[in-house]
Parts: C-alpha cells; sequence; structure tokens
C-alpha cells in the first residue's frame, strides 16, 4: 500500500513537473540579444554626419521596434532621439523603428564627444539595450569640398556589383562599385530606409545604337522613404561617338534624402529636392550639356515643390550657360524653409536663383548666407550675374566675391 502511494506520488510529481516546465517555456521565451552599435566615422567636424548602425538582433520574438539615444558632451544621462528630420538634438534622419541613425553635428554644434545606445524592444515587449558607441565632434573646416577630400576614402577597396541587391526594410550598402547596365540602376519600392556609403556608380553602356542615358537618372529611387548617399562618387561621364549624359543622380519619390560628402560629376541635372533634404559638405561639378538630351535645365541642386531643405558647405559648378548652381523653382507647389549656406557658386545663367520667374506659388523662410561666389567659368560668377530673384522676404547676408572678400549687396 504504501509503495503504492509512493508511485502515485513520482507520478503526480513528474505529471506537475512537466507542466511547470512545458509553462516556462511557453513564457520565458529568449532575451532579444542585440549587437553592439557601429559609427562610421567615429569622428567628425562641426557640420558633418555619422551613420551609426546595428546588425540585425536576434531573440525574442520578431519584429523588432528600435529607439536610439543620445548623450552629449557635458550630458549626465541619455535623451531619446525623436522620429524627426531636423531638430534641436542636432540629428537629421533620425528614425525609430530602424537599425540605422544619421547624427549630423551642426555647424554651432557643441565639441566633444557624443555616445549612442539604442533600445531594441520585440513583439512580447521585451527590451535590450545596446553598448555605446562614441562620436567625436571637433571643429570645422573650412576647405571647400573638392576632388581629393569628397567621394570613397583612399585605400578603400570597392567590391563590384553589376545591380542593386536590396532586400530588407533597412540596408546598409557599403564599399561597392555599381556599374549602372542598361540605363540605371533600380531601387526596389519594398526597400523603406536605405544607406550608400564608400560607392562608387557610373554607366557602362552609354552612346550604343540602343540606349540613351540622357533618358534616365543613375538611381531610381522610386518611393523609397529615406535615402542616405554618403562619401561616394557618381560618375555620369560617358565616352562615345556622341555626348551622352545621365538627365539626374537620382530619381524617385524619396521622402527624406541625405547626400554628403559625395563627389557627383557628369550629369545633366544632378539633384531635384524633396521634402527633408540636405546637401552637406559634396563637390557637385562638371554639369554636363547633352544634344541627346535636347539641351534643357542644368542645374547642380534643383529645389522643386519641398520644405526643409538644408544646401550648406558644398563646391557647386556650373560649367554651362544655364541655368544654375542653386535653382528654386515653386511652379508646381510651395518650398518652405531652405537654408543655402556656406557654399562655393558658380555658373549657369545665374549663380542663385532665389525665385524663378512667373512661380506659381509662394517661397518662404529661404536664407542665403555665407555664401562665395566664384569666377571661373564667368566674370559675374554666371552668365548674367550673381543671383536673380530676391525679394524683401528673403534673408541675404555675407555672401561675397570669393577672389577678394567683396560683399555682395
Amino acid at each position: 500500500m504504501v509503495k503504492q502511494r509512493f508511485m502515485q506520488f513520482l507520478n503526480e510529481t513528474s505529471f506537475l513537473l512537466l507542466i511547470l516546465i512545458a509553462f516556462g517555456n511557453t513564457v520565458h521565451a529568449s532575451s532579444v540579444v542585440v549587437q553592439s552599435p557601429s559609427a562610421q566615422p567615429q569622428a567628425i567636424d562641426q557640420g558633418q554626419t555619422s551613420i551609426i548602425s546595428i546588425g540585425m538582433p536576434s531573440g525574442g520574438t520578431a519584429p523588432y521596434a528600435y529607439q536610439w539615444y543620445v548623450q552629449g558632451p557635458g550630458d549626465s544621462s541619455y535623451s531619446a532621439i525623436s522620429n524627426n528630420v531636423t531638430g534641436s538634438d542636432g540629428t537629421i534622419g533620425a528614425r525609430t523603428n530602424t537599425r540605422a541613425l544619421v547624427f549630423i553635428a551642426d555647424p554651432s554644434a557643441d565639441q566633444g564627444t557624443y555616445n549612442f545606445i539604442v533600445k531594441v524592444t520585440d513583439s512580447a515587449a521585451q527590451a535590450t539595450n545596446s553598448s555605446a558607441v562614441s562620436v567625436t565632434v571637433t571643429p570645422y573646416n573650412s576647405t571647400w569640398p573638392n576632388a581629393d577630400n569628397t567621394g570613397v576614402p583612399a585605400g578603400i577597396v570597392l567590391v563590384p556589383s553589376y545591380f542593386l541587391g536590396v532586400n530588407e526594410n533597412e540596408q546598409v550598402m557599403d564599399s561597392m562599385v555599381l556599374l549602372v547596365y542598361d540605363g540605371y540602376l533600380s531601387i526596389p519600392d519594398t526597400v523603406s530606409n536605405l544607406t550608400l556609403q564608400r560607392v562608387y556608380v557610373k554607366p557602362i553602356n552609354c552612346n550604343d545604337s540602343t540606349l540613351l542615358c540622357s533618358n534616365y537618372p543613375l538611381l531610381g529611387t522610386q518611393s523609397i522613404a529615406h535615402l542616405t548617399l554618403k562619401n561616394s562618387e557618381l560618375n555620369g561621364s560617358t565616352t562615345g561617338l556622341v555626348d551622352d549624359f545621365p538627365a539626374e543622380a537620382l530619381e524617385g519619390g524619396t521622402s527624406s534624402l541625405l547626400i554628403e560628402g559625395s563627389n557627383i560629376h557628369g550629369v545633366i541635372t544632378p539633384f531635384f529636392t524633396t521634402n527633408n533634404s540636405a546637401f552637406i559638405n559634396n563637390y557637385i561639378w562638371n554639369v554636363s550639356y547633352s544634344p541627346a538630351y535636347g539641351g534643357g535645365h542644368n542645374e547642380n541642386i534643383f529645389v522643386q515643390t519641398s520644405s526643409n531643405v538644408q544646401i550648406r558647405h558644398n563646391t557647386l559648378l556650373n560649367k554651362q550657360q544655364q541655368t544654375a548652381a542653386i535653382f528654386l523653382d515653386s511652379y508646381n507647389g510651395n518650398i518652405n524653409n531652405v537654408t543655402e549656406d556656406d557654399n562655393l557658386v558658380g555658373g549657369g545663367d545665374y549663380c542663385i536663383y532665389a525665385t524663378a520667374d512667373n512661380d506659381a506659388y509662394p517661397v518662404t523662410n529661404e536664407t542665403i548666407t555665407n555664401n562665395h561666389f566664384a569666377t571661373n567659368f564667368f566674370p559675374q560668377c554666371a552668365y548674367y550675374g550673381p543671383v536673380t530673384g530676391l525679394d524683401g522676404a528673403i534673408i541675404w547676408q555675407n555672401n561675397v566675391w570669393n577672389n577678394n572678400n567683396t560683399l555682395i549687396t
């Protein structure tokens, strides 16, 4: 009898133990594992950017959510980075729910060390904080962007690729040669956030009997949410029986755009802005005329229906007699909050079109400050003069001739 009760006890205990084990396995899922973040680069000047990212997390229950935090110089604690484009925290393209953060140190940003961490939360509300990565901000560098200090840094080994293999929602593509075959590289509309850094992009079969590169951009971005192009070179220059250059460096429905530290040349109109665009420390030059394109506009940066556009510390040289280095055209919609600061500009009809003629919509909150107007191509900077379209609402301050620093009033 005692033996029978003892065996019954063991059976009941084993059954209960199995239930507890099964229950424990169901409730206590594995923790979220977060890789250490990296920053590229880890030292920047005021006005430059760093891309901070982590690899794909593991463990827990996908999908994952991401929240980035920053601790600035002298701060005792971390602050959450909001989902904004330009904000008081000194960031642009700061996005929740992504594995990459773009940090811009404003030209007046505090010098020193900025620490970044990210909190990753899975669908079961389990959260894990990453370790910290640091970015050091040093004093502003006044050297104008040129072929030696923009583009792919010296010593980087580039891997050839004939296609853009993008299949993640967020992707960082680094150290590649992207050879554009049959027109242009199309970035799928399933991609919401893409960073191209240290890449070299060039068309390889223009000027044949079946293809005109002037019908295409180099990069077709379709409806991508945010594109970052950093420390890269886009070379539209071609060789052949006729001059045929890509119409644009990129084209598409991008809703947020950052172009930084890049060397772009041999393109008819390199960039059309979107909302939340930033062009910082670029060398955009050799704007090209193509007979196959039928002439048309030639601008280094074409600001169309857009809000929140920053154009800071670029070299923008347009050897053509048309149209401008910076061109604002609100014919199809409002333009608001545009900053053109500390650029070296030259060429076109006018070096800067503050507003185009007969614009149907207003241009508001435009500032043009601290720019240098070059005489490389024309004695008045451009064919007709340095600037047109100024009105009383546009802030025009401290803009000078580059050869003698005389104020342009």
